[in-house]
């Protein structure tokens, strides 16, 4: 997988040349897990037989792009123009359900009209941040999250999910790490591939390719035009590496 991820890298960045202000988003694998394993994409390659790829991308204010300078710079706006420009041949669109300050409830209270209504080929899940900041039982958000993976699987659709983000000023929060080693778990029992988003950004932090101030905004606490970039860049990293025969 990691041969595969090297491989795709140079050719994400051709067509996406990086500027100043774009660092290395790349990561070893113990801190960078691919979604595994290639079976599970078979929506995302030049080759399907489908016409269009369609992606649901839910979740709270992470996905809608709070932090960022404009809707263009969001992960999931800057996911879709690099899969498109990776997949040629399909035409390839990603639908920003992200609703900022929501919990995993409320996003399952509008999982019908806002995913399952959409038809998506993938669904991607940034959940988790709020139930942890409110207190919220690990336990309860990890029955929400097996209840939304089901109704995605069944609907056809494959999910994945992205978990907190990895916040400077409160790195050993207790709420935050018991959140994460409870989506961790559903991931593993339910097969469902999860983007570690509190490992990657921390390491982002710690090998010097972002500074606090680059990787959140002001408030410490969203993302920034730039960590949404390098967000983007390993989702699609990850889905064209498990895409590939």
């Amino acid at each position: 997988m990691r041969k595969l991820a090297l491989l795709l890298l140079p050719l994400l960045l051709e067509a996406f040349p990086a500027s100043a202000a774009q660092p290395s988003c790349d990561a070893p694998d113990h801190v960078w897990r691919l979604p595994a394993a290639a079976d599970r994409w078979p929506q995302v390659s030049d080759g399907a037989q489908a016409s269009a790829l369609r992606i649901v991308a839910v979740g709270s204010s992470s996905t809608q792009g709070t932090g960022a300078s404009s809707a263009a710079a969001t992960y999931p706006a800057r996911l879709a123009s690099m899969l498109q420009a990776r997949l040629p041949h399909r035409r390839v669109e990603v639908l920003n359900k992200g609703i900022g300050g929501e919990t995993v409830a409320r996003n399952l209270a509008r999982f019908e009209r806002d995913v399952i209504s959409q038809h998506p080929d993938l669904v991607l899940w940034q959940v988790g941040t709020n139930d942890a900041l409110m207190g919220i039982d690990p336990k309860d958000v990890a029955d929400g999250v097996r209840q939304g993976i089901a109704a995605i699987r069944a609907a056809g659709a494959t999910p994945l999910l992205i978990e907190p983000q990895y916040l400077p000023r409160r790195p050993d929060d207790p709420a935050m790490a018991a959140m994460i080693d409870a989506l961790r778990e559903v991931a593993a029992a339910t097969a469902t591939p999860l983007i570690r988003r509190f490992d990657l950004m921390r390491f982002w932090l710690e090998s010097d390719r972002f500074t606090a101030d680059t990787l959140l905004s002001r408030d410490q606490l969203h993302m920034t035009d730039a960590s949404y970039y390098c967000l983007a860049d390993r989702v699609a990293t990850g889905l064209l590496a498990a895409a590939m025969p």
